[in-house]
This record gives C-alpha cells, sequence and structure tokens, in this order.
C-alpha cells in the first residue's frame, strides 16, 4: 500500500512538472532573463515540417530593444507547436508584435509575445529604466522586505490590485544603491 500510494505521488508530482503553469512575471523580468527583445512584422508561417512542436515564423524586425541580432540571423524565429504543453504561439501575416526571446540550440525561440496593438510608449520607454540587478518581488506592503533588509530586491505591488502602477512599475537602484519601485508617468 505504501509502495502504491509513493507511485502515485510521483506520478502526480511530474504532471505538475511537465504541465503548462503560465508563470506571471512582469514585464522588467521578460525583459532581463530575455537575451534579444525586438519587435518584427511576421512575413509567415516558415515550418520545416509539421507544426506539432514548433512553429518557425519569417519575420523582418522593426526595432531592437535588447541584444544584437547580428548579420547571422536568418529572419526565422520559433515558437511553441499544438503538441506543447501550454499550447502553440501563432503569430499572424502581417500583424506587427513585441517579442521577448531566447537562444536554444542556434535558434531564437520565442519566450513571451504581445501585439503592438497592445504597447504604448510607456511600455517601450520602460526598457530604458529597467535594472537587472536588481530583483523584482511581489511583497504589496514592503513587509517582507522590510524584514530582510535586502538592498538587491525591491517590492512590486500585486498586479491584479494596482494594474497601473504596475504596468507602468520598475525596479532600479536609487542614489543609495537600494533597489527601489518606481512609476513611469503615473497613473
Amino acid at each position: 500500500m505504501l509502495l502504491v500510494l509513493a507511485v502515485l505521488t510521483i506520478l502526480l508530482e511530474f504532471e505538475e512538472i511537465i504541465s503548462c503553469q503560465p508563470k506571471v512575471l512582469h514585464r522588467q523580468q521578460l525583459f532581463c532573463s530575455s537575451d534579444y527583445v525586438f519587435q518584427v512584422q511576421t512575413e509567415g508561417v516558415a515550418n520545416k515540417g509539421d507544426d506539432l512542436f514548433e512553429r518557425f515564423y519569417r519575420v523582418s524586425v522593426i526595432d531592437s530593444y535588447k541584444g544584437s541580432i547580428g548579420t547571422d540571423f536568418d529572419g526565422t524565429v520559433t515558437g511553441n507547436g499544438f503538441f506543447m504543453s501550454c499550447g502553440p504561439q501563432i503569430l499572424k501575416k502581417g500583424s506587427k508584435y513585441l517579442i521577448y526571446a531566447y537562444v536554444f540550440n542556434n535558434d531564437i525561440r520565442i519566450r513571451e509575445f504581445y501585439n503592438m496593438t497592445d504597447i504604448t510608449k510607456t511600455d517601450l520607454e520602460l526598457f530604458q529604466k529597467y535594472d537587472c540587478h536588481c530583483e523584482i518581488v511581489a511583497d504589496k506592503d514592503g513587509i517582507i522586505l522590510q524584514h530582510l533588509k535586502h538592498s538587491g530586491k525591491c517590492s512590486s505591488p500585486i498586479p491584479g490590485s494596482s494594474k497601473c502602477s504596475y504596468r507602468r512599475g520598475y525596479c532600479r537602484r536609487n542614489q543609495e544603491g537600494v533597489c527601489q519601485w518606481q512609476v513611469l508617468n503615473p497613473c
């Protein structure tokens, strides 16, 4: 009986590991954990076979905000296919997107993407404010960080309760070198 319980526990934990669990990250965290952040226009699908696990897109880079694509970039980004646990990452031909990407096996892979119709001028201005040496902690009142007295972390508002100050906020070191939550163009 104990063996059956142990096997069931392992199977449930394995399902938890491989299942789709969207992790809510602030855009500064996405920016800092990405190799590239750029704006593209999708030219079309460039699949090298089926799109069950991966979808390949031909894109034209309009603007780059992080990382230098370089001359060896073949104009292809890779997204998830239909069999991936979180489903496919579908980019529509002719649409413009802001893409957060990372390199895996020499492919530029999509971490996250947003349609440019949902991106504001302030969103783009924030890229210049981000301090990737500061770690963002969701701590609504800053109580945890007050007790830790940690200068490399900063307390962000909870996304659901303060959407505007969360979206327009960023974490950056102040003059004393302490990471602090700030808001660009307060609401």
